[in-house]
């Protein structure tokens, strides 16, 4: 567990620090701070949504062109290598070609971080406007991936039809800013219905297989969204409704970031249950002594890997906010609307410092137990297979044991439920909840793949 850490660490430090050297990082920064304060205004009605909307896809655009000038540039490099390659041309006139493909792939690199990174703040956009439902947003994730818009007639004919809602004082969310949203090109409330709608704008009237395939998903997920389950590959998504705010360790992760200025690196413990080690990127570029910063680094990830207390204590794979960023979860709440101050947001989106989440899901069962639960650590590698496509590989059987008989009324605990509540930090408390609210159904209802969305209030309420 120890060295994997350190592997881990090392590469994706190396991975940020690409970014932070490039001469766009700075003034992309500085739009990432703009567009973000003014998603949090037009949330509360201090800016105009359909400005702000514009403002976002006009910057995704434009970051887009500049990738496919690179992608042209790096089939020159391509075709100028071989050329060399094949003439048998000095060596140094190969490696400035190979230098020059090289900077070619960390551009290109940079552009989709970019992309992705303003695509997060549209990710927020849609978390606030389906008013935090995770279990909605995770419907409307279920879809391929949308590719990055392109100015072509078809997103003119989509920003003309969100100029029509607009007019008819309809809020939207356009999709092609979001990572998230993957069904239709325009998410709105339809007021007479009162029901979700999600728009498909078509520039012709071309009818095609495809069409048809995309008017039935579409359909199948507004019904979805309306009675509250899904079924995706014989597997029903239930959404399910906690009576209990979230509790998240937030506060002290952010606590942990400001020591992280001063030292570099630190941890937080939080019983055997969950750590966290934090390294702040920029300090770790600046500091110069590898031997010291090794030094310190593993003190804190040997701090944080203190949680698996027992040889044979199972943990979930790392995570990091690097991970989320990278990988697309479709629940998982985007930091632009995390309950920590715009810079906090911003330095977990880019990277400026690395969250390594430790879970310990043997930890996590003593706990549970502690509190009268009967459980069972279950998961096996050969649960992994093509069967568990949703993030529904078993984990954790949890039952509240009835005069003595195991698994009466029990529940199975996911995989992705827990890499969630890793990510966002969730007290053990409010994975509890999870497993209560789905208790709270009948007999007949347990069984299948379960969304919990929970109260958006109190100190740890989102935004």
């Amino acid at each position: 567990m120890y060295y994997k850490i350190r592997m881990d660490r090392n590469r994706e430090i190396k991975m940020v620090s690409q970014f932070q050297a490039s001469s766009v990082y700075e003034p992309f920064m500085s739009l990432l701070k703009d567009v973000c304060e003014k998603s949090i205004k037009a949330h509360r009605g201090e800016y105009s949504m359909m400005d702000l909307q514009a403002e976002l896809l006009g910057n995704i655009l434009a970051v887009n062109e500049n990738r496919k000038e690179y992608i042209r540039n790096k089939a020159l490099c391509h075709t100028g290598l071989d050329r060399l390659l094949n003439k048998k041309a000095p060596q140094e006139r190969i490696n400035r070609a190979q230098d020059s493909l090289d900077i070619m792939n960390k551009k290109i690199a940079i552009s989709d971080w970019m992309i992705k990174q303003l695509r997060a703040v549209g990710d927020g956009i849609a978390w606030r406007y389906l008013k935090y439902d995770r279990p909605t947003i995770r419907m409307l994730a279920h879809h391929e991936y949308v590719p990055v818009p392109q100015l072509d007639k078809g997103l003119i004919t989509e920003m003309n039809r969100a100029q029509e809602l607009f007019e008819n004082k309809n809020d939207f969310v356009h999709n092609a800013i979001t990572n998230v949203l993957r069904v239709g090109d325009l998410t709105f409330y339809d007021e007479k219905e009162g029901a979700l709608k999600l728009l498909e704008v078509k520039s012709s009237d071309y009818l095609s297989a495809k069409l048809s395939r995309q008017t039935n998903h579409r359909t199948l997920i507004e019904k979805g969204v309306l009675e509250g389950w899904l079924e995706v590959k014989g597997i029903k998504i239930k959404s399910r409704q906690a009576q209990r705010p979230l509790l998240t360790f937030v506060k002290s992760i952010e606590s942990a970031m400001d020591e992280a200025d001063e030292k570099f690196a630190s941890s937080r413990v939080f019983g055997d249950y969950f750590s966290v080690q934090i390294i702040s990127t920029i300090k770790w570029l600046e500091k110069d002594n590898e031997l010291d910063k090794m030094k310190i680094a593993d003190s804190v990830t040997q701090r944080a890997s203190s949680i698996f207390a027992k040889k044979d204590d199972l943990g979930l794979p790392l995570l990091s906010n690097l991970f989320a960023i990278a990988n697309f979860i479709p629940s998982l709440a985007p930091y632009t609307i995390f309950p920590v101050p715009i810079n906090r947001r911003i330095d977990l989106m880019v990277g400026n410092y690395l969250v390594i989440c430790l879970m310990n899901v043997s930890g996590l069962a003593r706990w549970l137990a502690k509190r009268g639960w009967g459980t069972q650590v279950i998961y096996k590698a050969k649960n992994r297979g093509t069967k568990h496509e949703l993030g529904d590989i078993p984990m954790l059987k949890v039952w509240r044991p009835c005069d003595g008989i195991p698994f009466v009324k029990g529940v199975d605990v996911p995989l992705d439920l827990l890499e969630i509540a890793a990510l966002e930090f969730w007290m053990p408390e409010s994975i509890e909840e999870s497993i209560n609210t789905v208790l709270r159904q009948d007999e007949s209802e347990i069984s299948g793949y379960h969304n919990v969305n929970f109260l958006n209030t109190g100190k740890y309420a989102f935004d």
